[in-house]
């Protein structure tokens, strides 16, 4: 499970924009917040399914998997 940076509060942690969300195989969309991300699963735009990655790199881990985007679904 990713971590929220642990040299940042979680407030700015959240509100970072150092998240790229991929949906199925499409384009990395990006750079965004964990707060964006989240408001985004509650508006339904962004499906519980979709792929998340930090700025660049290859790894790609499940969405629901990521402390921050937990962390800030509980603040919504």
């Amino acid at each position: 499970m990713s971590s929220l940076n642990p040299f940042m509060s979680i407030a700015d942690a959240l509100v970072s924009p150092e998240w790229y969300v991929r949906i199925d195989d499409g384009d990395p969309v990006g750079p965004v917040s964990a707060d964006q991300i989240a408001r985004g699963i509650r508006a339904g735009k962004v499906p519980s399914d979709a792929r998340i990655g930090r700025g660049g790199g290859t790894h790609w881990e499940d969405i629901l998997s990521s402390g921050a985007v937990l962390a800030a679904l509980k603040q919504l």
